[in-house]
């Protein structure tokens, strides 16, 4: 798992739906609880291109679900939908991203103020969690 400060690096820069990827499999990974790099598996749907994408490098830096590993996957949808699976225990975790929340991050005029304040709200403030 890299901070979050890796991640904006990895990333290029700071930005709401980096924080949404990043908080998502935080959560993810203290729920399911998986074991090592290969435990969890991830599959995100959502339109396939930018700024939706960049949720994506935001999971892959906090919980090792990485395309190059396989265990992590991208389907078009008109939604942000990510679910998260413990391979051990078949335990998952489904996230919506609530559309008042895309529509924020989707608008705001300063992406590391959004970023910022995304951190800073419970997930449940953000995701509709559907277990």
């Amino acid at each position: 798992m890299l901070s979050y400060d890796e991640a904006i690096k990895f990333h290029g820069h700071n930005g709401p739906l980096l924080a949404l990827g990043y908080k998502a499999g935080v959560y993810a990974l203290k729920k399911l609880e998986p074991e090592g790099i290969m435990g969890l598996e991830c599959s995100v749907e959502t339109i396939g291109e930018k700024p939706y994408t960049c949720l994506i490098d935001g999971i892959q830096c906090s919980t090792c679900c990485t395309f190059g590993k396989c265990n992590i996957k991208l389907t078009d949808g008109e939604e942000i939908r990510v679910t998260f699976q413990n391979k051990k225990t078949n335990e998952k975790i489904r996230l919506l991203l609530k559309e008042d929340i895309l529509k924020k991050a989707l608008s705001a005029e300063d992406l590391e103020q959004e970023a910022e304040w995304i951190k800073e709200q419970p997930i449940s403030s953000l995701f509709s969690i559907l277990l």
